[in-house]
């Protein structure tokens, strides 16, 4: 089976890092041609270890010194190791945790299909956090999206602009940081107020009856 290494370098003294990591790439049997070399990072793509498994066929083995090269969460991990099975390529790990690792082994479909599971998980719990937040995003009267901007002065001033037919949509919902969808939510074309806008004023009135002080 052809080996290929994946070397990616740390922040601090990369040069160091990469060698160390050449050195048990190469004890593992993999030549120096085969071995592509990440510029020292944490964060951001990774187009070295995109573009050597996109290169991959079924069978190659990508071989790493530490699962932390790969990614440093589970989810970038997941992402990688989906993306290799998918092309049917195998993953070693040479030390550190996962150094047990090896999807060549007895057990690596098994590997590849806890992966999977974890990764269709992942999918499935970030889709129910978006589902649950729009469901109490409506039970607070939003719609999605950002909160509206809409206030009792804001209201009154759009209204006396939208009732001048020269007046810029546009350029008003700039002035006013609101969207244009917004502006209609509250105020018709011709500056009328709408059953939202007539609420919060509502709401205004009364609570400034509140607030006031007995004579």
């Amino acid at each position: 089976m052809p080996l290929f290494g994946y070397v990616r370098t740390a922040v601090r003294a990369p040069q160091e890092a990469a060698q160390a990591q050449r050195t048990a790439l190469e004890a593992a049997g993999v030549s120096s041609n085969n071995i592509v070399e990440e510029a020292a990072g944490a964060k951001g793509p990774l187009p070295s270890l995109n573009a050597t498994i996109g290169a991959l066929t079924p069978g190659d083995i990508l071989i790493v010194q530490s699962l932390n090269r790969l990614g440093g969460d589970l989810r970038s991990i997941v992402k990688i190791m989906s993306a290799l099975a998918e092309r049917s390529a195998h993953l070693r790990v040479l030390e550190g945790t996962g150094r047990s690792l090896s999807t060549t082994e007895e057990g690596g479909e098994t590997v590849f299909a806890v992966i999977e599971a974890l990764k269709e998980f992942d999918e499935r719990l970030v889709s129910e956090k978006q589902s649950e937040g729009a469901v109490a995003g409506n039970a607070r009267g939003h719609r999605g999206g950002k909160p509206t901007k809409m206030t009792p002065a804001t209201i009154r001033a759009a209204a006396q602009a939208m009732a001048d037919p020269n007046t810029n949509v546009g350029e008003l919902c700039r002035s006013l940081g609101i969207a244009r969808q917004t502006l209609y939510r509250f105020v018709g074309p011709k500056g009328e107020l709408k059953d939202h806008a007539k609420q919060l004023l509502a709401r205004e009135k009364t609570g400034r009856t509140q607030t006031r002080p007995a004579a």
